[in-house]
């Protein structure tokens, strides 16, 4: 009688090890990261996307208080999103700008492409003073969103609590997870760019096709026989305002506005409002390189509306 026997898995053998702390901390870098990068996909902007980061940063550091700025054209950052133990401060973190001349700590930072701790904030002479007083920032560790050399963000981080000191372990894990999410805003920036030369280039085509319409319109309508009270007239219903024809000395030759406005009147340029240097400057100073001028509305003077003008070359 022959038998078989199944033998248990070795246990010890095959389970995974414990990670140490490091590793979970590491992990717990990529699995914030995970997330930045699915709202990223899914986000409706950058300012959620960067109050994720600011808040996945905190997790893993183990404190509760985020900004999150991002590279003016000047070269100072501009505030975009912020949240403490309490909720979200975006809308006082927008009215913030950091490196300035004064915020020695920020330019550090960017100077050195890495995070930099003000572990005294309120005795250390590189962050900005009045800011460490007025939010009570006990310890500040400034993180810059590093992409291809370049600080296009910055991140600070503090404990409303104050109880939380900075490691090395922890400027470190701060450091992988600036670049990493770095890589993130850019590519939400990119988008951003992206979608609203999309809509600019919409918005463009359809003007064309307006014009392209009123061209049309126009032209039918003078081939037609109109004479001029008539396109004078159609431009009106057109553009859905009132339309003046001045002759060359600016009298009136022909007008027309919608009924709903109950005009009785053409909305000329009065005598007295065209005398103005400013207008008098504006009307003369329309030709053919500079064939329409604005000129706003000045209701001190009885001129109650804006009006555009635009010369007929």
């Amino acid at each position: 009688m022959t038998a078989t026997s199944a033998t248990a898995p070795d246990e010890a053998r095959t389970a995974a090890p414990p990670l140490d702390r490091e590793q979970a901390r590491h992990r717990a870098v990529i699995t914030a990261f995970a997330e930045v990068t699915t709202e990223a996909i899914t986000s409706a902007g950058l300012q959620q996307l960067l109050g994720l980061v600011g808040r996945r940063l905190c997790a893993v550091l183990g404190v509760t208080r985020s900004s999150a700025f991002l590279r003016r054209p000047d070269g100072r950052f501009q505030g975009i999103a912020g949240h403490c133990a309490q909720g979200d401060i975006s809308p006082a973190i927008a009215e913030l700008i950091a490196g300035t001349s004064e915020d020695e700590l920020t330019r550090e930072a960017v100077e050195r492409l890495a995070p930099v701790l003000a572990a005294d904030a309120q005795r250390d002479p590189r962050p900005v003073r009045k800011a460490m007083r007025r939010w009570a920032v006990r310890a500040i560790l400034a993180v810059p969103l590093v992409f291809d050399g370049e600080a296009i963000g910055m991140l600070y981080v503090d404990d409303e609590a104050g109880g939380h000191t900075y490691t090395d372990d922890d400027v470190e894990l701060a450091a992988l997870f600036g670049r990493l999410a770095a890589l993130v805003v850019r590519q939400a920036q990119l988008n951003s760019l992206l979608a609203g030369q999309a809509r600019q280039v919409a918005r463009q085509k359809r003007a064309l096709e307006h014009l392209g319409d009123l061209h049309a319109r126009l032209t039918r309508a003078v081939l037609e026989g109109a004479d001029i009270d008539a396109v004078v007239g159609l431009l009106s219903e057109l553009a859905g305002k009132p339309v003046v024809l001045f002759g060359p000395d600016l009298q009136v030759r022909a007008w027309a506005a919608p009924p709903v406005l109950g005009l009785t009147r053409p909305p000329d340029l009065p005598a007295h409002v065209r005398a103005l240097p400013g207008v008098r400057e504006t009307i003369e100073g329309l030709d053919v390189d500079r064939p329409s001028a604005t000129i706003p509305a000045q209701r001190a003077l009885g001129l109650s509306r804006r009006h555009l003008l635009c010369v007929l070359v």
